[in-house]
């Protein structure tokens, strides 16, 4: 066998495996783009369930405070509902604070801080309370007045794991708008285009809604940074699809530098090849019980990340020009129908010339992703803190 030949092998078999992964994301665009005729507005539930609100907090004294201003001002029964910061090294101020605004607080002091563990801790204080959901949000997250009403609603229809619609709270830097595309396209492809197939949405991480009891039997299990991932892999298991509700928005904190997109990106690559060593470990289980949204997340976290896709295709594109033009057509038509993913899955206020002039932040982006693949020993055990506009 040739040089040539070699190459040929080599180039089908990487283009094979590319195909899949532009195929899976191009589905669910146009999936995104679907209406769910089975699914009907919430309407407003007579009962009105437990609700605790739990938010881990590490060192995120700048911001605790106007979370805590929002999903305390709910139209919701006050009797009905509790608010519990979960202060990890934050100043004795700010807990005083916390307390003066009638929120629940549960001080922790970990050596390596993880929000499972503030969680676990937190779910073992409240072991003799008796709620119905539990919500978690980040400590950077802002909602509207009707946001617990909207979860209540979702849980009495019947949807024990719920992720809302999580939205960019700031735009004001270019790696911001970038990280607020990112998560507008992860909405639409993992999460609107996977229910509207009858999927299993994914979970972000907050701005999420659980069955209480569900979570305090399994919140133990969970043991890493990458928590919402685990507990998506229990709730397969436990075959409990995960809900999207589009219309309930829960504003986040965008990175807004090159240093905070790093250290966050590192974290999700270090999650995702642990979840994705887990699936396979529960691949047998999968297949016996024709688990299609576990098997979908083994695909899913198997996959690259975009960022290598968007500059691998065009870079392979070229070269396989140059080599054999037959050959790297095929390739321009791969890169033609992947950028048509986020053409479909991005919403309107993404296709301006602001996010074109982000997008040549990319090359950066790409180097500093390539340095975290030497970089990813212990990055799925420790607490992801985000940087915010005000932190010195």
């Amino acid at each position: 066998m040739n040089e040539s030949n070699v190459i040929e092998i080599i180039d089908l078999i990487v283009f094979i495996y590319f195909g899949f992964v532009v195929l899976y994301f191009f589905v669910f665009s146009l999936a995104s783009r679907l209406k769910r005729k089975e699914v009907k507005p919430l309407k407003p539930s007579s009962k009105k369930s437990r609700i605790v609100v739990l938010i881990p907090a590490y060192k995120e004294d700048k911001v605790i405070e106007s979370t805590l201003k929002a999903i305390l001002n709910q139209e919701y029964p006050k009797t009905k509902f509790e608010v519990i910061v979960i202060s990890d090294q934050m100043k004795k101020e700010t807990e005083e604070r916390i307390t003066a605004l009638k929120a629940g607080l549960i001080p922790v002091n970990f050596e390596n801080s993880t929000k499972a563990k503030a969680l676990n801790y937190a779910i073992s204080e409240l072991a003799t309370a008796s709620f119905d959901i539990v919500a978690i949000l980040d400590a950077d997250n802002i909602v509207n007045e009707q946001f617990l009403s909207q979860i209540n609603d979702a849980y009495n229809r019947g949807y024990k794991a719920i992720q809302a619609h999580r939205k960019a709270k700031n735009i004001d830097t270019e790696i911001a708008l970038l990280d607020a595309a990112s998560e507008a396209y992860n909405n639409a492809i993992f999460r609107k285009g996977h229910r509207a197939i009858g999927l299993s949405s994914g979970l972000i991480g907050s701005g999420m809604a659980l069955d209480f009891n569900w979570f305090q039997r399994n919140i133990k299990l969970v043991k890493s940074a990458a928590e919402d991932k685990e507990l998506e892999i229990l709730l397969l298991k436990d075959n409990i699809h995960v809900e999207f509700l589009e219309d309930v928005i829960v504003l986040d904190e965008k990175i807004r530098n090159v240093k905070a997109f790093q250290k966050q990106r590192r974290r999700w690559l270090a999650s995702s090849i642990v979840s994705f060593l887990t699936a396979i470990g529960d691949l047998k289980f999968i297949i016996k019980n024709r688990n299609l949204s576990y098997l979908d997340k083994l695909f899913q976290w198997g996959i690259l990340p975009r960022l290598f896709l968007i500059f691998g295709i065009p870079f392979i594109a070229v070269v396989m020009t140059f080599k054999d033009v037959e050959s790297g057509f095929k390739w321009w038509i791969l890169l033609f129908v992947y950028m048509s993913t986020f053409i479909i899955a991005l919403p309107k206020e993404f296709n301006n010339f602001n996010v074109f002039r982000a997008s040549f932040q990319l090359p950066k982006l790409v180097f500093v992703m390539l340095l975290n693949l030497f970089k990813l020993k212990g990055a799925s055990s420790k607490f992801l803190h985000t940087e915010h506009h005000n932190d010195e």
